[in-house]
This record gives structure tokens, C-alpha cells and sequence, in this order.
């Protein structure tokens, strides 16, 4: 499983995740135990994913004058490309350094 489809199946069952610092923060129903599980297994990239979209929103916000309302929906629109172009970069030879 994927971060994009682990955010999603995190989405279907109900979750709100939220990084804070190093953590992940994982609120919902008991129900979803066995995606929480399945977040877990994937908790950097998970991190990594949200930073992004925390930062794409933020520079909408800031420099695009949007507001946040507004921002976040087009910074959430624009993971996937994001996670596929990093992806993408880092499985070159010679990854970034």
C-alpha cells in the first residue's frame, strides 16, 4: 500500500490524520484499528506527504492570497503529482542529495 492509498483508505474509514513534529496524529472511530495498523507501516512517508501539503498550502495561502479554505483544497488536488515527481527523483541515479 502506498501513501496516496493509505490516506485515502484512512479518508474512507473516517480518519483525520494530522502530523505534529515527528508524530502522526490519528483520530476516529475504534473501527478502524486495522488502517491505523496500516498507517503505521507507512508512518515517514505519511509525514513526509503531509509536510508537503501542509507547505503547498501554506505558500497558496501566503503568496497565492488565498484563503486557506481554499488553498488546502488545491494543495490536497496537488499531492499526488507531488508524491509522483519526488518519488520519481529520488529512484534516479545519483538521487538528491
Amino acid at each position: 500500500m502506498d501513501v496516496l492509498t493509505s490516506l485515502r483508505s484512512a479518508s474512507r474509514a473516517g480518519l483525520s490524520i494530522r502530523r505534529d513534529g515527528t508524530l502522526l496524529r490519528v483520530a476516529g472511530p475504534r473501527s478502524a484499528d486495522q488502517v491505523v495498523a496500516q498507517l503505521r507501516q507507512h508512518k515517514g512517508a505519511l509525514l513526509e506527504a503531509l509536510f508537503l501539503f501542509e507547505e503547498r498550502a501554506a505558500l497558496m495561502e501566503y503568496e497565492g492570497c488565498l484563503p486557506r479554505a481554499e488553498a488546502e483544497p488545491l494543495a490536497r488536488a496537488s499531492l499526488p503529482r507531488m508524491l509522483h515527481t519526488m518519488a520519481a527523483l529520488l529512484r534516479q541515479e545519483g538521487s538528491l542529495i
